[in-house]
This record gives structure tokens, C-alpha cells and sequence, in this order.
């Protein structure tokens, strides 16, 4: 991210964390080099938060790209809980 750029969260984010927290999870904002650090089951995800139409920037692509890590892009509840089963370990 450039130093003139400045962080905005996504409109859905404050429902998504909310979401996420009721189910358990401990959700961390990190904003760099994506938006949160989401914990449950003593597992931890590097997530981006986007609306719907919500595109990735050149640079969240590659860091996703490159991440060895559990990752997820979350846009709604169901991404929320597909996120939930990954750290469960579930399939």
C-alpha cells in the first residue's frame, strides 16, 4: 500500500465481524497487509474483507498469492461460515 493511500473498510465489514464474533471467533484488525486476523479453534486466518463488488488490489492478490497461511476473502455470512469450518479443519 502507497503512503497516500489510506485504509477504508468495506461497508459490510462491522456486520461480518459482528457475525463472525457471535459464532466464537476473536477477530483482530490488522489493516495491513489485509484487513483482519480472524481466531478460532486455535487456528488463525489472514482475511480481506469486500463487498460484493469489491475488487482485490494488485498487491492483496499477491500477498494471498503467496501466503502459506490459512486466507479468505469474505463478502457475506456464508463466507463467514466456510471460514469458520476452514479453522475448524473441517472440509
Amino acid at each position: 500500500m502507497g503512503r497516500w493511500e489510506t485504509h477504508q473498510s468495506d461497508g459490510n465489514a462491522r456486520a461480518l465481524r459482528a457475525y463472525l464474533e457471535a459464532h466464537g471467533a476473536q477477530v483482530d484488525i490488522i489493516q495491513r497487509p489485509l484487513d483482519w486476523l480472524v481466531h478460532k479453534h486455535g487456528r488463525t486466518a489472514v482475511v480481506e474483507v469486500k463487498t460484493l463488488k469489491g475488487q482485490l488490489r494488485p498487491a492483496q492478490r499477491l500477498y494471498l498469492s503467496l501466503c502459506r497461511g490459512c486466507t479468505a476473502v469474505i463478502r457475506t455470512e456464508a463466507d463467514c461460515d466456510a471460514l469458520l469450518r476452514q479453522l475448524r479443519g473441517a472440509s
